[in-house]
């Protein structure tokens, strides 16, 4: 028996070890990006017994496989890592697709979008470190630190991006892939978007990038959040600030999870608040701040596809300052002469009457697509709520509710198509659409500001770029159509003010005592187009030269704006008539990096910007209502033109000493009635001069000194006013016009690195306005009442991981 089952035994063996293990596996492996074969790549399966090379034509061959399931991992340098499984019965034959050039595209993925951006214009970045200096700021704040941009501001805690002398709707902020809306078109309302979740900041100056938009006659940020890595793991940033003037600060985390599958999590959270801020010699009653904003994103990602839901909340309470709202016209004199608030208070934490409530959400779909050997397909829908609340004065029993109470609805969405399948040339091309709708609330009593509308707009672009050697060329053309539908009440004193009798007798659908209601709808066609060239000479040498035109549609506040601004404490009139801008600019760029024994840096960016009908904000009088009396600002237009020049330069003494230095100055002009343009900002230089020391440089520290000059070109629009004194009535003139002084201020910082494992702890300490100066901002719209904040001490730690 024994002996029967030892030649059965034998018998099986014979047969299982004698199975057909002479198969062949051949197969070839080429890029999905643009079908280049991938040579000397290594195919490995899982346990590294079995493996072969790609030949110089991208072919493989295994042989001597038993049949079965198999792993094979693709192994290239220039790839990510690939894993292929394959069923063997047969002789089998495979053609496998690997991402080549994967370096490249992962360093566009950690820059967002650059592909879209524009191959030829000027683009400045502020990555993570140079953002986590301003966790307890705003992104003007941030923004500043780039040559060429300033900052426009209400007080101390209300500020957005000045770019070449444009802000608004002028300049363009592309939240995660799409273009934000908010109520972008007053000079006081900041853009509602918080800089701690974002990985990095991309400045295009000008309008060029016609992917986002073609009415960006200043230029375009984009905030993009943290790359994916591909793999199981997790990292993230906690951040914590403290700040001495205003006596508060701020704390925010981020987390990025991602899994061995392609699932991916990002979470941020970030919350703000500080109370009066003080300026040299006296508290700037009412300027406190709270804020929290909180961004959660869910997403597969994988080379072929990739599709996330994200959703976002931003949330701000800024408290307007007193001094700003006077009671009449002698106290206006009087606070414009006295150099500081007639009426001072202690510091405190409360947020009073006037003071305005923010709120943005904005729920977001993305999917991607790549088709192998043609290009990528991406598509997003967007949802935003903004929903904007100025409180003011108020007694009786509306004491409660605001001034003004809007909700901004808009939709957007868009299909957009890159066809990159070769190496040296991308042509992008795309449609978007915006549903966008205005409700001004009138429970409030108040008569609106801003009236009912609904926008509607479609676009479709196309832009082009190629390179080939040393040189570079783009180009793009846009159209956009926008349609504007708002009913809105006139009094009818204003209404023939304005020569709307005259013109507008046939939109008036209805009649109320004292005010017209008229029924506008205005249809707008803009064209916006670039072209441009570059050329570097080596990879640290570039020259670029880009010629835009861009084209914006008035907007609503432009057109429609009647009333007290609460917030900005001025009266604001717009003009039904007034017509799109169309803005000419030709910008030329030379920068050179680690030259001169890669010591010097060195980059010159000039402009020349041509605007036709360039709408701005002008003070023309001054106007008594029951709440006080306010500087008047119309909607007003002219042919203008505008001169600028950015300069960067770094120089490294050795290892641990650099010194770096900017300046800018812009010429802006009116060509019609021949005078400056107001609000242009002045010439403003700056020099940092940082040294780095101890174990890897764990050590850092710089001192940095920042010269604005007095703006010497501004136009005269003091208006005259009749006062009473001594029992007798007496012209006096309001001086709104002139600039502020020129002003230097010195910041210092240290700080100091703790690797810990593998995480890393930063400790900065920052001072700003170190000598404490007095001085006044010639771009804030409230340096007629008060100085600018004295010296801020900041205390910061950031854990890395």
């Amino acid at each position: 028996m024994r002996t029967i089952i030892q030649c059965v035994l034998l018998i099986l063996s014979t047969l299982v070890f004698s199975q057909n293990c002479d198969l062949r596996l051949q197969g070839n492996v080429r890029d999905f990006h643009n079908n280049l074969p991938s040579i000397f790549a290594q195919i490995v399966n899982r346990d590294g017994t079995i493996s072969a090379v790609t030949d110089d034509q991208g072919n493989f061959l295994i042989e001597n496989l038993c049949p079965g399931t198999y792993h094979f991992t693709v192994i290239d340098t220039e790839s990510e890592l690939k894993e292929f499984t394959v069923q063997i019965e047969e002789n089998t034959q495979v053609n496998w697709h690997v991402e080549h050039h994967v370096i490249e595209l992962e360093g566009l993925e950690r820059q967002g979008t650059l592909r879209a951006l524009n191959l030829t214009a000027r683009e400045t970045h502020l990555h993570r470190d140079a953002l986590q200096e301003y966790a307890a700021n705003d992104i003007a704040g941030a923004l500043k630190k780039v040559s060429g941009i300033s900052s426009l501001e209400s007080g101390s805690n209300i500020a957005k991006p000045v770019i070449h002398g444009m802000h608004s709707s002028r300049v363009v902020l592309v939240n995660m892939g799409i273009r934000q809306e908010d109520m972008d078109w007053g000079a006081e309302h900041a853009p509602t978007i918080n800089i701690n979740g974002f990985d990095d900041l991309i400045v295009l100056k000008g309008s060029s990038s016609l992917r986002y938009s073609g009415d960006a006659l200043g230029g375009i940020i984009v905030a993009e959040l943290p790359s994916t890595l591909r793999r199981d793991t997790l990292q993230g940033e906690f951040g914590l600030t403290g700040l001495w003037n205003g006596r508060g600060g701020s704390s925010y985390a981020n987390i990025l999870k991602t899994f061995k599958s392609p699932w991916e999590v990002y979470l941020h959270g970030s919350v703000r608040r500080t109370g009066d801020m003080q300026a040299p010699n006296y508290n700037l009653q009412n300027s406190g701040v709270a804020q929290y904003n909180y961004l959660a994103r869910v997403g597969y990602n994988t080379f072929e596809r990739k599709y996330n839901l994200s959703y976002s909340e931003f949330f701000t309470q800024l408290g307007i300052l007193q001094a700003a709202h006077i009671g009449n016209v002698n106290n206006l004199l009087e606070a414009i002469e006295s150099g500081e608030p007639a009426h001072q208070e202690e510091f405190s934490y409360r947020i009073n009457r006037p003071y305005q409530n923010i709120r943005h959400r904005m729920v977001k779909a993305y999917y991607e697509q790549r088709f192998r050997n043609l290009g990528k397909w991406e598509n997003m829908y967007a949802l935003q709520i903004n929903r904007r609340q100025e409180y003011d004065m108020r007694l009786g029993e509306q004491s409660s509710m605001p001034n003004m109470d809007i909700r901004l609805t808009t939709q957007r969405f868009e299909s957009v198509f890159s066809f990159d399948r070769h190496a040296n040339s991308i042509f992008t091309t795309g449609v978007q659409g915006m549903i966008q709708n205005n409700y001004s609330d009138p429970a409030t009593g108040v008569k609106r500001l801003i009236p009912d509308y609904d926008q509607y707009s479609g676009a479709w672009f196309g832009t082009w770029d190629y390179v080939r050697n040393q040189w570079g060329v783009s180009a793009g053309l846009r159209y956009d159509y926008v349609h504007i539908d708002s009913k809105k009440y006139y009094s009818k004193r204003y209404w023939d003010e304005m020569g709307y009798d005259q013109d507008f007798a046939d939109n008036i659908i209805g009649d109320f005592g004292t005010q017209w209601l008229a029924h506008f709808k205005r249809n707008f066609h803009n064209i916006a187009a670039t072209i441009g060239l570059m050329y570097e000479r080596s990879p640290w040498e570039k020259l670029t030269i880009n010629l835009s035109r861009a084209s914006r549609a008035p907007n609503p506040a432009e057109l429609f704006s009647e009333g007290l601004h609460h917030s900005a404490a001025s009266i604001e009139m717009g003009d039904v008539r007034l017509k799109p801008e169309n803005g000419y600019k030709l910008s030329v760029g030379y920068s050179a990096l680690e030259t001169w024994n890669r010591n010097l840096s060195f980059s010159l960016n000039g402009h020349a910007h041509q605007v036709q009908n360039f709408i701005y904000q002008i003070p023309t009088g001054l106007q008594y209502t029951i709440r006080g009396a306010f500087p008047v600002w119309n909607f007003k237009q002219v042919n203008a033109i505008m001169l600028g020049m950015d300069l960067d330069i770094g120089w490294r003494f050795d290892q641990g000493t650099s010194l770096q230095a900017q300046a800018s100055y812009l010429y802006g002009q009116d060509t019609e009635n021949k005078q400056p343009l107001i609000h242009i900002p002045p010439f403003k230089g700056n020099i940092i001069l940082g040294h780095r020391f101890g174990n890897q440089n764990q050590w850092n520290t710089s001192i940095t000194a920042e010269y604005t000059a007095r703006q010497l070109r501004f136009p005269d629009f003091n208006p005259e006013v009749n006062i009473l004194q001594d029992g007798e009535f007496v012209s006096r003139t309001v001086d709104l016009s002139t600039p502020t002084a020129d002003y230097l201020l010195w910041n210092a910082q240290i700080g100091y690195q703790i690797p810990i494992q593998n995480k890393n702890l930063k400790l900065n300490l920052h001072i700003y306005n170190l000598m404490n100066s007095s001085y006044r901002n010639y771009l804030n719209r409230f340096r007629y009442f008060a100085d600018e904040p004295g010296r801020q001490i900041q205390l910061q730690a950031i854990l890395e991981f």
